[in-house]
């Protein structure tokens, strides 16, 4: 369907389209859904980190869900270290065992995958959502296909948010 749509209505594919929005009109958007989601969540001040201290947070587990359609597949991550993660479930929940640091992270990334995809409905683009999972399976951000954007909370928490687009293949 999708080269159908490239070669005879020569249309630019869904992922291209998906691509381009992520990576030149998102990360504003990202930016304020993370502080204000984490902000008012944690009653702390989120800031966004510069691009060169990326390398300084390190996930042992992320969050993940994915919004998809017929072409692309948009995943949503949400990671960061134990003890950042801790951290933050207990400026949240009160709790930072493994159990709440593992609902912070769903909540949060539920929260923003909701946020996401009603700005690209609004931009024309319907996805379904898929169940976030939580793992200490390392996600990768190709930077010609995503953004990835370092955090740290006044309290010197840092996570990392990540959005990432791939062509659909028929075993996704």
């Amino acid at each position: 369907m999708a080269e159908f749509r490239r070669v005879v209505l020569r249309q630019e594919p869904a992922r291209d389209i998906l691509v381009s929005i992520v990576t030149n009109d998102m990360r504003p958007e990202i930016i304020t859904a993370v502080q204000q989601t984490i902000g008012v969540l944690s009653n702390q001040t989120v800031m966004e980190m510069a691009r060169d201290k990326l390398d300084n947070v390190q996930p042992d587990m992320w969050a993940k869900a994915e919004l998809s359609n017929e072409d692309a597949v948009f995943s949503i991550c949400m990671g960061g270290a134990n003890g950042d993660l801790r951290n933050l479930a207990m400026a949240i929940v009160g709790s930072g065992e493994d159990n709440d640091v593992s609902d912070v992270l769903q909540e949060t990334v539920n929260t923003m995958v909701g946020r996401i995809r009603a700005s690209l409905g609004e931009r024309g683009i319907m996805m379904a959502q898929s169940a976030t999972t939580v793992s200490r399976e390392a996600q990768v951000v190709s930077e010609d296909r995503g953004i990835a954007v370092p955090f740290t909370t006044e309290s010197g928490t840092r996570f990392l948010m990540s959005l990432m687009v791939e062509e659909k293949t028929a075993n996704v």
